[in-house]
């Protein structure tokens, strides 16, 4: 959460809160209950909020204290899959893990000497110069729409759909009870951390009713 001093802090336009945590399945059916909920994996990366206006990227932010960030729109340029432009022509403010997949990390840590790929895809973003983070194969996969009124969307899903619509790479996700039996074993098991190429810690069980 530290701000670096030679990066510009910038304040969040909603603040970016942690998630709560279980290692037991029945705390998580206690949250769900009865309500649709978007179930996907929880992305081990840095967590970056993205904006665009008139259907132009114009600035990213990291999640810093989670009340302010830094203003790291030079290296985010890097990001291999990052739209630059997209068809959306409001303002759009988008939230999604930056990352290395693990192809990439396991590449360049031949000799074992990296630390987290997580700390890797962070410390990349962080530099002043952005040719570092253009060499270190981070990828960008949006998870929230920030501003999901303005889009004329309502539920998780569908704002996932407008973020992938709109040239984003997003999370792998399913809705619950629509996907198979209805039931979390089922979805935690399509949704198969250890097969998927990218680092992972968790899985995200969120209400689908955005309101």
């Amino acid at each position: 959460g530290e701000i670096l001093p030679y990066l510009t802090k910038v304040h969040h336009s909603v603040p970016m809160l942690s998630a709560d945590k279980s290692t037991n399945i029945e705390d998580v059916k206690k949250f769900i209950g009865n309500k649709d909920v978007v179930v996907s994996f929880k992305l081990d990366g840095s967590t970056l909020v993205v904006k665009y206006n008139d259907g132009k990227f114009i600035q990213a932010l990291s999640r810093g204290s989670g009340t302010d960030g830094e203003d790291i729109t030079h290296t985010a340029r890097m990001i291999k899959n990052l739209p630059m432009t997209i068809p959306y022509k409001g303002y759009l403010e988008v939230r999604g893990e930056a990352l290395i997949p693990w192809k990439y990390y396991n590449e360049m840590n031949t000799d074992g000497s990296l630390g987290h790929p997580r700390n890797v895809a962070s410390g990349g973003l962080r530099q002043l110069d952005s040719n570092e983070a253009e060499k270190r194969n981070i990828y960008f996969y949006a998870f929230t729409l920030v501003n999901w009124h303005d889009a004329n969307v309502n539920s998780k899903f569908e704002s996932l759909n407008f973020l992938y619509n709109n040239g984003f790479d997003v999370v792998p996700h399913i809705k619950l009870p629509e996907f198979g039996d209805g039931t979390i074993e089922t979805a935690i098991k399509y949704l198969d951390r250890k097969s998927y190429k990218n680092p992972t810690d968790g899985w995200c069980f969120e209400y689908d009713d955005l309101a």
